[in-house]
């Protein structure tokens, strides 16, 4: 029996300081599909610095207490964490038994990562980050070292794995939008846990799931129907709200403690530079009214 440990597993960092992160997989779908699951973690690796690897072993998985997922973790010591200007990976080499008996070795990158909510802002590295970024309709349309070099970020539909992979290892973040997807939602959630470039989800629904470490976002329209109340007890982290031209967010979203990013949409641009450019002039279009958590632009 062989799966994609990835779809099955949620990688995610527990406990993260400058000098240890606490690395813990987690299985997630009942009945369990493993006997049990570990390996080793060895890195850090990044195509822009030059590291000395280490080795980090990753016990036997053991279920914690009854009725709790299958689980096991390890500490890095001297961590170094994903970002765009420093994508460090580690490569996680499997261990892993079924339960039907048969066992598997694979290996996968993962990267440690500090990227979280705080109140209307995300913080990367505990510092504040503005996404600005632009709407790409097909992975074939995207230059990533472009993007990395003008410092955007790609929202696309439903990338693929080695698109994610890339934009890992080069250093752009991605919004995913998984909307008009057919897939598990809940196995391409965790299938992302391994990628530290996914920065948000976009999906159609709220999951059965919702690994640790991933951020999901609504879309809202600007003259829809738009609740702060509703906003705040709904299941998304993160609103984003979709603007034609000369349209603004909806005053009542200035309530809501959560990070708000603006899609303009029908911009005209020749390059991810410009698009850039596009990016900052609507953040200052829309000030001082709203000082939003992220910008992107769309054709």
């Amino acid at each position: 029996m062989t799966v994609a440990f990835t779809e099955q597993l949620d990688a995610s960092v527990n406990r993260s300081s400058e000098s240890e992160a606490s690395f813990a997989l987690y299985e997630v779908f009942s009945p369990t599909l493993f006997g049990h699951f570990g390996g080793s973690l060895r890195g850090p690796s990044c195509r822009y610095a030059k590291t000395l690897a280490s080795s980090f072993p990753i016990p036997r998985s053991e279920v914690l207490q009854p009725g709790a997922s299958t689980f096991t973790q390890t500490s890095i010591v001297d961590p170094c964490y994903w970002t765009p200007r420093l994508p460090f990976l580690y490569e996680f080499a499997s261990d892993i038994a079924y339960a039907d008996g048969t066992s598997e070795s694979s290996s996968h990158t993962v990267g440690l990562r500090r990227w979280e909510v705080d109140g209307r802002s995300f913080r990367l590295e505990r510092k504040r980050m503005v996404l600005r970024g632009a709407v790409i309709s097909a992975e074939h349309d995207v230059d990533l070292l472009a993007a990395r070099d003008a410092e955007v970020a790609i929202a696309i539909k439903n990338p693929s794995t080695d698109f994610l992979q890339q934009a890992s290892e080069i250093g752009v973040m991605v919004v995913a939008d998984t909307r008009q997807s057919e897939a598990d939602l809940t196995k391409t959630l965790l299938g992302y846990t391994w990628q530290p470039s996914v920065a948000l989800v976009i999906p159609e629904m709220d999951a059965a799931y919702v690994p640790h470490s991933q951020l999901l976002a609504e879309v809202v329209g600007a003259n829809g129907e738009f609740s702060p109340d509703s906003a705040r007890e709904d299941w998304s982290q993160v609103i984003v709200v979709e603007l034609n031209e000369d349209e603004r967010p909806p005053r009542a979203m200035q309530q809501i403690d959560k990070p708000l990013i603006a899609i303009r949409r029908g911009v005209d641009y020749s390059d991810l530079h410009e698009a850039r450019a596009a990016c900052d002039r609507l953040q200052a279009e829309l000030a001082p009214e709203f000082d939003l958590a992220g910008y992107f632009v769309a054709p």
